[in-house]
């Protein structure tokens, strides 16, 4: 949903941290011999550590340019840059570089009695680029109004124009707080100054190219080779599709990270990653690196690893199905839908394909959520049931023929053509589990995968249902602007490309309710509109595996965003 360019600069880790001048006072005082050379100070041993990432990303940025959009750098991008807010594991937005997130109950997030409300966020004082300038509310206004204005020229999908359309204005009260102004409530504005909501730019570096040439702004050198960051690490360099070598930020306002290097290794081959863990010469996985099947196969064979696993259940894999101009038409038809809801046996497709790791999905919300409990009741669930699918089906006018397959009144059969991305194993599995699962219930299938370097237009223009992650959360991809289409150069996240006047005033409702408990009511709303009108086909969540040596800590499993926001704390022992 997101993109923009960015590239690493030319930084030397200067000087060597020499070892403590006093001995220990258990050890003996060495005494030099007559005529022995002097001996030199002992040097501190650098802690280096290698990560991997099965992404060959054009920039090191992906907020603001298309170019770079779905490329993984946001994988990365936490390690040398970092934002006001930030997401911790469970999803929830927490303070980084911001002393607090605004909420209710600081004072920092204000409703007023006509409607508007305010919004609050103050950077934490020490805060440096990494060109030694202070991090200043003009770098978060010029930020965000950058992301805004690109929105707008349509450079971008980001988050949604839904996440800026309330946003009034932005003033700086001060060097480092800005007060945000909102016409009306607005549910995620904590999100504001995140990587996802209008992040910190460097103003003194970008406003003049930005400036002089709108159109130009994301082929700056900035974005790769003399990119400017905040982050606990320096991009020291940057080769597009090879690696990224970090050095520590001294000046890093949480604290100088404990490791002194980063490589960050670019692996897109599976084998080659798994020989990489086995080798030893790789040290951690970032990203959706592997699947469980192969991270398993790894641990078996090192003894130096380990997998570890979110607590959270943050993505599900689901199919779209095609509400434009679907093939065959009957997808329009919910009674269909939730039919091959009913064909799917989930809990075999978790045992399959994630191990046993995971767990089956029936709504948008996963059960280690934090609204899972408010909103259980209204979850609609489609339980493994062939019969039930079968004559739903038959009701459809389907009989089947003699080669087993359901065919209608003119005796067309029933053909359904299932989509996903070339090259995700756990994906490519699923759609050959569920075609089976569909093939043997009465339809025929045939499976499609569409290489990355394929034509924008071609997934959301597919005939039949694609296989893919949905996120466990409330945002903008179901809203009927989300679309793709050929006039938004098939830009948005809504890959089902449905539309509904009433969803879109749910989801509004939700964005625009800040009280949780009244919004957790909009949300089971939601939760149910989706699951009775079958807008996707709930399949498993995702249990996404990390590869760790265990020589590391502190290494905290991915959050919804990234990896690495808590990487000033990484060590190794």
């Amino acid at each position: 949903m997101m993109g923009m360019r960015r590239v690493g600069m030319l930084w030397l880790l200067a000087g060597i941290v020499l070892a403590g001048c006093a001995p220990a006072a258990s050890q003996p005082v060495p005494v030099a011999q007559p005529g022995a050379a002097p001996q030199p100070p002992a040097l501190a041993v650098k802690k280096r550590i290698t990560v991997a990432v099965r992404s060959e990303p054009p920039a090191l940025w992906g907020s603001v340019g298309a170019s770079s959009a779905g490329a993984g750098p946001e994988w990365v991008v936490d390690l040398f840059n970092s934002d006001p807010i930030a997401f911790e594991p469970a999803g929830n937005p927490t303070a980084l570089l911001a002393e607090a997130v605004p909420s209710l109950d600081n004072g920092s997030w204000k409703l007023f009695p006509d409607g508007h409300m305010e919004t609050t966020v103050t950077i934490r004082q020490g805060a440096k680029w990494h060109d030694g300038m202070p991090i200043t509310a003009d770098d978060l206004i010029f930020g965000a109004t950058v992301s805004k204005e690109f929105l707008e020229l349509q450079l971008s999908t980001n988050y949604g124009s839904t996440l800026f359309k309330d946003l009034q204005k932005l003033e700086a009260r001060d060097e480092r707080t800005v007060v945000a102004t909102w016409s009306q409530p607005f549910a995620q504005a904590d999100w504001l100054f995140s990587y996802l909501f209008g992040p910190a730019l460097p103003k003194h570096i970008l406003e003049p190219s930005y400036l002089a040439d709108k159109a130009g702004f994301t082929s700056l050198r900035f974005w790769s080779i003399e990119f400017v960051g905040n982050g606990p690490f320096v991009v020291r360099e940057f080769v597009p599709g090879v690696h990224l070598q970090l050095t520590a930020f001294d000046d890093y306002v949480l604290g100088r990270p404990r490791i002194d290097e980063i490589e960050v290794r670019y692996i897109t081959d599976a084998n080659t990653l798994l020989a990489n863990l086995l080798a030893g010469t790789v040290d951690l996985t970032l990203g959706q690196g592997l699947s469980i099947e192969q991270a398993t196969r790894v641990q078996a064979g090192w003894a130096e690893g380990s997998v570890i696993y979110s607590p959270y259940f943050l993505t599900q894999a689901v199919g779209y199905p095609q509400f434009l101009n679907p093939d065959p038409p009957i997808q329009s038809s919910v009674q269909f839908r939730r039919a091959l809801a009913y064909a799917v046996d989930r809990e075999a497709l978790v045992q399959s394909i994630q191990a046993g790791v995971g767990s089956p999905s029936s709504a948008l919300i996963a059960s280690s959520g934090d609204d899972w409990d408010a909103i259980k009741s209204r979850v609609v669930d489609y339980p493994y049931d062939t019969r039930r699918a079968s004559q739903m089906i038959e009701d459809l006018g389907y009989a089947k023929g003699g080669d087993g397959i359901y065919h209608d009144a003119s005796n067309q059969p029933l053909k359904l053509a299932l989509w996903a991305a070339a090259g995700d194993d756990v994906y490519d599995r699923t759609t050959l589990a569920v075609a089976d699962m569909w093939q043997r219930l009465g339809i025929a299938t045939e499976q499609n995968r569409v290489p990355g370097n394929a034509d924008r237009s071609v997934m959301p223009t597919r005939p039949g249902l694609q296989m893919a992650a949905l996120r466990t959360e409330v945002d903008t991809r179901f809203l009927s602007s989300e679309t793709p289409l050929p006039e938004n150069s098939f830009r948005g996240g809504n890959r089902a490309r449905y539309q509904s006047p009433e969803l879109d005033g749910l989801l509004n409702r939700y964005f625009s309710t800040v009280p949780r408990p009244e919004r957790q009511q909009v949300l089971g709303d939601i939760v149910h509109y989706l699951g009775d009108q079958v807008v996707v086909i709930h399949l498993f969540y995702n249990a996404t595996p990390q590869m760790m040596n265990k020589r590391l800590k502190n290494v905290t499993p991915r959050t919804s965003r990234s990896n690495a926001y808590n990487a000033h704390l990484w060590d190794v022992s």
